[in-house]
């Protein structure tokens, strides 16, 4: 759902693209276009506060592009650490079930009964972010 249209954009097999395509059409927004640095310095601080006071590494210090747009929430449930993987690190959903180190990793974080579907991953995701 956009933070700031209210509206339910789809995401086709756990991609992000469909969220860029409609931040970029409807709101004048290209997230995919890279950062110059005056930008980084500027939204630093912002990012800070929306990811419990530290930004991803994707891209270096500023994180992600869609980093910005998650709530601030230190959460640790299941969903919403994959919410944060897929929004701020860019992980697609079928990574969390082909990947049997990041399985190992959430295994070695608590979480037990990992989902084998993409499609799993995505609504547990999807639920969070309701």
């Amino acid at each position: 759902m956009c933070k700031e249209c209210s509206v339910i954009v789809k995401c086709e097999g756990g991609s992000t693209s469909g969220l860029h395509t409609h931040q970029r059409t409807k709101h004048n927004n290209n997230m995919l276009k890279r950062p110059t640095p005056q930008d980084v310095t500027k939204t630093n601080e912002d990012e800070q506060k929306l990811i419990g006071g530290t930004t991803t590494t994707k891209r270096g210090a500023e994180g992600g592009a869609m980093t910005k747009h998650l709530l601030a929430n230190a959460e640790r449930s299941l969903g919403a650490t994959i919410a944060r993987m897929t929004a701020c690190d860019g992980f697609p959903f079928q990574v969390f079930c082909t990947s049997p180190d990041l399985r190992k990793a959430l295994t070695a974080m608590g979480f037990s009964k990992l989902p084998n579907s993409p499609t799993t991953f995505k609504q547990m995701a999807m639920e969070h972010g309701s």
